[in-house]
């Protein structure tokens, strides 16, 4: 797996001058606006490009080069979900040391409630990416990257539409409020635990799929 991580390391830092940009314009978004939105858009960013390295693997018929290698289909599916996971976690901890970096360059003396705070949310963030990222991997190598794209809008826009209509007949709000009466009383340590092992029990899960279809495809 070692060499399929360089592999995809050597690829993703062919796109190094973009990806700088990404990084830098979401410090200055970070440091400047008090919300979670950036980095939720940076660990997005970092499973598209994680699973945009299965397109430089498909290119000029690479899998048939690569399946010839000393590595397993299985290593090769499974070092696509441990560079993914690496790349989000490596993110969310370089924000929350720019964060607090942020918040003493600015004098703040709540420093120590409010990051552990700040930390709680991301972390939920990070399993709301995981989730994203066991979705997007399975379709990537069963439909390839350009008919997975497609098929990942479809599948999006459908989940917004069930969405809208949710909200319109009032059948979000009553879940929700469910919901709510359910957790009361639960700390929110708690709740971001209890999603991150959801996250990653369906990320496995999400693995084992995309083994099962890379063990049938023919190259």
């Amino acid at each position: 797996m070692k060499g399929m991580l360089i592999k995809d390391t050597r690829l993703l830092l062919q796109q190094r001058r973009f990806i700088v940009l990404v990084i830098v314009g979401t410090i200055v978004w970070a440091c400047t606006q008090e919300n979670g939105f950036a980095i939720g858009w940076l660990m997005s960013m970092c499973a598209i490009w994680a699973g945009g390295t299965i397109s430089y693997d498909e290119f000029d018929n690479g899998f048939p080069f690569l399946m010839t290698l000393p590595a397993e289909r299985k290593t090769y599916v499974l070092g696509k979900y441990v560079f993914g996971v690496l790349l989000m976690a490596g993110s969310l901890l370089v924000y929350e040391a720019v964060l607090a970096g942020a918040l003493l360059a600015k004098g703040a003396p709540d420093l120590s409630a409010k990051l552990p705070e700040e930390l709680l949310g991301d972390v939920g963030g990070f399993s709301v990416c995981l989730l994203f990222l066991a979705i997007m991997i399975p379709i990537q190598i069963k439909f390839g990257v350009e008919r997975g794209r497609v098929i990942l809008l479809f599948v999006f826009a459908a989940t917004a539409l069930v969405g809208q209509v949710a909200l319109r007949s009032g059948l979000a709000e009553e879940l929700a409020q469910g919901i709510r009466q359910a957790l009361t009383g639960v700390p929110g340590g708690v709740l971001v635990v209890i999603a991150l092992a959801a996250a990653l029990s369906l990320l496995l899960l999400s693995a084992l799929i995309s083994i099962s279809i890379m063990n049938r495809k023919e190259f």
